[in-house]
């Protein structure tokens, strides 16, 4: 690797800024490894046109979000969230596996909380589930198998963790659902009035 050396520095001193139009210390440059100014404009020069381009934009840093209107933020955020869903809309099936890469990522990256969830899940399973006969038992991994052979998911019609009642893990309160039909529902059960 090239190292920039007082001496390579000593060699050339200044350099032609186009900005400015003139002549500037080597120092007043951002260099390359190998000693030579990355761009032709001085890193004053450089700052500048930054900021009038952020000024451009309305990206000048506010102290406290002084001058910003809360109703226009509220809208861009409103509208970006439009395009996301119009965009995951036409795209399902890249919605689809960029959830499930985020998922697999989560999973990785936060292994613990997996498993307290996971942990979490059985514990609610074995409460909710009935100390009973090896008959029920028997029974409600015959539904699991039937619907694992068929693709589909098992689903708790009174959910086990709901908001206004909870229900138990036995055959009777059991369905095989497709999968998007099970996360519709989610953990909801409608109670006739």
């Amino acid at each position: 690797m090239f190292v920039v050396t007082p001496e390579l520095i000593r060699e050339k001193t200044t350099h032609y800024c186009n900005s400015c139009e003139g002549e500037k210390s080597v120092t007043d440059f951002y260099l390359r490894p190998d000693g030579y100014p990355t761009k032709k404009l001085c890193k004053q020069c450089i700052r500048e046109r930054q900021k009038a381009t952020r000024s451009e934009r309305g990206l000048m840093r506010r102290p406290n979000g002084a001058g910003r209107d809360p109703e226009a933020i509220e809208t861009r955020r409103v509208e970006g969230l439009k395009r996301v869903k119009a965009w995951s809309a036409a795209n399902p099936e890249r919605t689809a596996e960029a959830r499930r890469e985020g998922a697999k990522r989560f999973a990785k990256e936060n292994p613990a909380h997996v498993n307290a969830y996971n942990s979490a899940r059985r514990a609610r399973s074995r409460l909710a589930t009935l100390p009973g006969t090896a008959f029920n038992e028997r029974w409600i991994k015959a539904i699991y198998a039937t619907a694992r052979g068929l693709g589909l998911q098992v689903d708790h019609v009174i959910p086990l963790n709901g908001v206004n009642v909870s229900g138990l893990h036995t055959p009777l309160n059991l369905q095989i659902l497709s999968k998007s039909r099970n996360s519709a529902k989610s953990n909801t059960f409608a109670v006739a009035a």
